[in-house]
Formats: structure tokens, sequence, C-alpha cells
């Protein structure tokens, strides 16, 4: 089993070994005495709460994993909206019909529902990234005219050019119907043939580390609701999963090697997870 995972991305690689990471129960409840002297206990629940800090991480690393544990960007379920789970919905809604499944698509990847779209039907969210680079996106993507097999797939785009096709790097890639400019995210399904399918999208502010879109697309279950973080593995073994937030990231900076032989500015980060 893995030693921990945040949203389907082991950390096991990045956490410090000389500063080990702790995690510290908290209960929900009161723990008091009565007037007669007996202990008095209304403890209703037991919450686990993490504490770790990271090997020194190159600046593009450092602002990833900042990114993903403080849930920064947004994910879109598509399960009852096309909101993302903080509330940024779509500028433009043409036609678009419920989001239900569509055409020859059996079943959302993961939820209750996902957006399918046909012929003339579009969808665009405005300024759900800075309008200039870094960004990556994600989603589960099901359509015949790009795939020919009517079987979800799981795309990743990078704002640097490079792609990831179900865990593999291919930068030839391009969904078709998909558009991204200056912020705006465009999906379409004027191409024939229809339709288009789209789950767990995830627009994402800082550039994925290059072992995260394999990991995603083998984690077999859906991003998160961010800023809530679905955390896994040894360290939260009472539970399959338990949904954590960030409560604070704190950032050191100083000249280390990274492994390549050269000094240079590193970072290493400090984050308190609360179970919610």
């Amino acid at each position: 089993m893995a030693w921990l995972k945040c949203c389907g991305i082991e950390l096991a690689g990045v956490v410090s070994l000389p500063n080990p990471p702790s995690s510290e129960h908290r209960d929900i409840g009161h723990v008091g005495e009565a007037a007669s002297g007996k202990t008095v206990v209304t403890r209703i629940a037991r919450k686990r709460d993490l504490k770790f800090t990271t090997r020194p991480l190159s600046a593009d690393d450092a602002a990833a994993w900042e990114a993903l544990i403080t849930g920064e960007g947004h994910v879109f379920s598509f399960d009852v909206s096309e909101y993302s789970s903080k509330g940024l919905g779509p500028s433009i809604i043409d036609n678009l019909g419920p989001i239900v499944s569509v055409g020859s698509i059996a079943a959302p990847k993961y939820g209750a529902k996902f957006v399918g779209f046909d012929i003339d039907q579009t969808l665009d969210l405005d300024g759900i990234v800075p309008a200039t680079a870094p960004w990556t996106w994600a989603a589960w993507i099901n359509n015949n005219g790009v795939f020919a097999d009517y079987v979800w797939h799981h795309v990743v785009i990078r704002s640097d050019g490079k792609r990831w096709l179900d865990g593999v790097r291919n930068d030839s890639v391009i969904p078709l119907g998909f558009d991204f400019t200056d912020g705006d995210l465009h999906f379409s399904g004027g191409f024939d043939p229809p339709p288009v399918g789209i789950d767990d999208l995830v627009v994402f502010p800082a550039l994925w580390p290059e072992d995260w879109p394999a990991q995603v697309y083998r984690a077999g279950v859906a991003f998160g609701a961010a800023p809530f973080l679905s955390m896994a593995g040894d360290m939260v073994r009472e539970a399959a999963t338990r949904t954590m937030i960030c409560k604070s990231v704190s950032e050191k900076f100083l000249i280390a090697n990274v492994g390549d032989g050269m000094e240079r500015d590193v970072r290493t980060l400090e984050f308190d997870l609360a179970e919610v």
C-alpha cells in the first residue's frame, strides 16, 4: 500500500526523511469531570491531522506541490452542474443539454454524471486560470472522433506544450473540440461524429511534474473537490480515504544540490493538514 497519496499522487518521494512526518488524533467532543469526580466523555469522533516537510525541491516542483496540497485551481466533477467545486461556473452554454450520458457513452468515468456534447453544443469557462503560463489541465475524455473506441481516456496538457495520453507522454494528442486561450477553456461538439464526453476536469495553476499524469491515470479514483484533499495510504490506514484540508504551509529557501550535481536555489515546504 502507498505511504500517503493526495488525489492519487504519491508523496513518499518528496517527504523529508530527516524531518519525519507526524500524525495525531483530534477528538471531536469533550472530556471533563463531573461534580462527582467521574470522567465525562462526550467524544463523538476522532479526526486525524498530519504534518510533514518536503525535501529540497526546484521552484517549479515546489509550486506544483504547494498548489496541489493547498487545493488551488478548480475541479469539475459535473455530477450536479457545470460549476467547479469552488463555485466557478461557465460563461457560455450554447444548446448544452442535461449532464447525463449521451450517445454511445455508457456511463461517466467517475461519480453520477458527466458533460456530454453533441453537434453545435459548447461550454466555455473563462478566467479559470491566469491568462499567462504556467498552467495544466487534465480531464477524462470519451469521443469516437478522437480515439475511435468510445472508451474514457485521460488527457493532460501543460502550458509548455507537453501532453500525456493515458499516463504516457504524447505531445501530438489534441482532443477535438478543445481550445485554451488567455485563460479561457472552450469545449465544443461541433464536429462529426458526436458526441464527446468530458468528466473529472482539473484546471491547475502550475505545471504538473512529469510523473503525475501516470499516477492520476492509474489511481482509479476521482481527483477530489478542491480545496478538499482526498488522502489515502498507510498514514490514514483507519479508512480507505480521508478528506483533509491544508491549514497552513510555510516555505524555506536554501542553496542545495537537487541531484544533478549543481547547486541552486531550492526550497522546502512544511504542510499542516487537518481532517474535515
